[in-house]
């Protein structure tokens, strides 16, 4: 148990923001959050404005940015990127947890096999901290974290973690199998968050806790998860030219899930055609065999040897043209040691982030902000590549700014903070990605309004 300890102990130190230091003033509005939050469930936003008033965080960017680090460390819940959701203002996490627990709990609901009705609702969060007008708004959360969805809006909503467990008996199913992951450990939210992202594409209502039959354009697939064999398997019935497609939305989704879990990390596999008692193959196998020039490879069904070919199994999962693309971009995304030192980077764009990350490099400035702005740096430069041409010349830009005033005896507050506006703006809509430049982000703004030298938390 001392070992268990002590391990928390040094993962929790690493977390972002524990080590990081705040000006006084936010101090100041975190604690009087904090004190609110015991009083009371949530507060409309206009009033978290008068408290930063109240305390000196005057500017906008400073208001925005202090509600985000406060949400990401879990003291109040604010939605700044869902109209819908930030119209109710500051909330106690608690309140929301209790609530959405009080749902996935409920034996009615569970006898409903996971339709959630208003009426249901109303008997369910019937209790004074969850006044009538504030009932949906807990469904909204339930929908964000893909826990449920709209069946009807706003009035019949479907929780796929209560669906029976059975496959419908009545379900006929002709498809070929098509693709299939294998995890190191299948967490049971990775198929009900699938069925949450394509609830609209279900057929006929086939849809159960562990699988799903979706008709996309002229095809339908199986989408199954075996949480016992810790895999998904996607099997495709329909035209056979547009097979593809369905397959690419279906292995989107998934890959967006995946992203969302730090260390999933799920092998890819392709059944054999043809040949049912042979192992599916990895998929990067199959590109490393393309690679190399191999046009086919033997193996195993049963007693009997099979031969692959190569181009036909990888062609069915995606064209020629996307996978000398893929190809491409991970030849050309290629930085030797993992970060700017000592590298040359190519384009416009990157030679902005390495100009400046060399500015900061040689600058005479605390070593915490070096530090943090080289960092910020390297997140940036990694956003920059997964956005059109455009924005990310607009993201340089800022970076550029950003990295200019901070290594000025005395930053411009004006200008610095645009610049940090622009790049948590671009970074929100990135989902993973965009999370280390926000946090860092945020944490240089802490640094240049004199954090460094003000109260730690």
């Amino acid at each position: 148990m001392e070992e268990l300890k002590a391990a928390i102990a040094e993962q929790v130190n690493n977390l972002p923001h524990v080590r990081d230091l705040l000006p006084e003033t936010w101090f100041t509005v975190k604690t009087k959050l904090e004190e609110l939050g015991r009083e009371s469930n949530f507060i409309t936003h206009d009033k978290y404005l008068e408290l930063c008033a109240e305390n000196e965080v005057s500017d906008e960017t400073s208001q925005r940015t202090l509600i985000g680090f406060l949400h990401d460390l879990g003291v109040v819940l604010h939605f700044q990127d869902d109209p819908r959701l930030e119209a109710l203002g500051i909330l106690n996490p608690q309140w929301v947890t209790n609530g959405v627990y009080k749902i996935l709990n409920s034996h009615t609901l569970f006898q409903n096999k996971g339709v959630l009705t208003t009426s249901m609702l109303d008997e369910i969060l019937n209790l004074p901290e969850y006044p009538r007008g504030k009932r949906l708004f807990i469904v909204d959360m339930m929908k964000k974290f893909e826990l449920c969805y709209d069946i009807e809006p706003d009035k019949t909503f479907l929780v796929p973690d209560l669906l029976p467990k059975d496959e419908p008996a009545e379900l006929k199913f002709n498809g070929v199998p098509a693709f299939e992951y294998a995890y190191p450990v299948l967490p049971s939210s990775v198929i009900t968050r699938f069925i949450v992202r394509m609830n609209q594409k279900i057929e006929d209502g086939f849809v159960w806790r562990t699988g799903v039959v979706l008709k996309i354009g002229e095809n339908k697939a199986l989408v199954k998860a075996d949480i016992e064999d810790r895999k998904i398997t996607i099997a495709i019935d329909g035209v056979e030219h547009s097979r593809r497609d369905a397959l690419s939305a279906i292995r989107y989704e998934l890959g967006e899930i995946h992203n969302s879990i730090k260390g999933l990390n799920p092998q890819q596999r392709v059944p054999v055609p043809n040949a049912p008692l042979a192992e599916p193959l990895k998929y990067e196998y199959l590109l490393k065999l393309e690679r190399a020039g191999q046009e086919t490879v033997l193996v195993e069904n049963g007693n009997d040897l099979v031969t692959v070919n190569v181009r036909q199994m990888l062609s069915a999962i995606e064209s020629e043209a996307q996978r000398r693309e893929q190809q491409g971009n991970v030849i050309n995304n290629i930085f030797v040691g993992g970060n700017f030192e000592g590298n040359l980077l190519v384009g416009d764009k990157n030679q902005v982030i390495q100009n400046s990350y060399n500015k900061i490099k040689s600058a005479d400035i605390s070593p915490e902000l070096k530090e943090t702005m080289k960092q910020l740096a390297e997140a940036v430069d990694t956003m920059i590549q997964k956005l059109p041409a455009e924005q990310a010349a607009e993201v340089a830009e800022d970076f550029g700014k950003l990295a200019d005033e901070a290594v000025k005896p005395k930053p411009n507050q004006k200008w610095y903070s645009v610049s940090i506006e622009g790049l948590i703006k671009a970074a929100e809509n990135l989902d993973k990605l965009g999370t280390p430049v926000i946090s860092l982000s945020r944490k240089v703004l802490s640094l240049l309004t004199g954090g460094a030298n003000k109260h730690a938390r």
